[in-house]
């Protein structure tokens, strides 16, 4: 697979993002949150929190095809509201993929799509008239 290959060549990038990390993401966590509260403070703790958070999420992505899938099945929608996957209750925030019909493409497609926070669930990045009760599931 081309991918597998190109993520191969990336792994030295993931490294080097650890080291940084284990180096001066204190020193980074500091300035954000610590950052004095005039305008051109929080402008710089704003920037150095997204900068931190991309490189974070490049690491994860990285390494993300390589994870095995470890629950694949199908979401419910509960009464109180949430979504759930094989009867487990999923969080806000948390990552799971889903297969869905893709008119773009013309065919079902596997795609990573987000759980929303609030009392009634939805799936952050598919079409909101897709329904959930159903749905093909997994998560790595």
């Amino acid at each position: 697979m081309k991918e597998r290959k190109l993520l191969g060549a990336l792994e030295p990038v993931q490294r080097e993002i650890k080291c940084f990390m284990e180096q001066y993401g204190t020193a980074g966590w500091q300035i954000i949150l610590n950052g004095e509260q005039d305008a051109d403070s929080y402008l710089r703790s704003e920037v150095v929190w997204e900068l931190f958070d991309k490189i974070t999420r490049v690491s994860e992505l990285i390494g993300y095809l390589d994870r095995e899938v470890s629950e694949e099945g199908s979401l419910k929608t509960e009464a109180d509201g949430s979504i759930s996957l094989n009867d487990a209750g999923l969080k806000p925030g948390q990552e799971v993929e889903v297969y869905v019909y893709e008119p773009l493409l013309q065919k079902m497609i596997w795609t990573r799509v987000k759980v929303s926070a609030g009392k009634n669930q939805k799936l952050i990045g598919i079409d909101r008239g897709v329904k959930i009760d159903g749905l093909r599931a997994r998560i790595r």
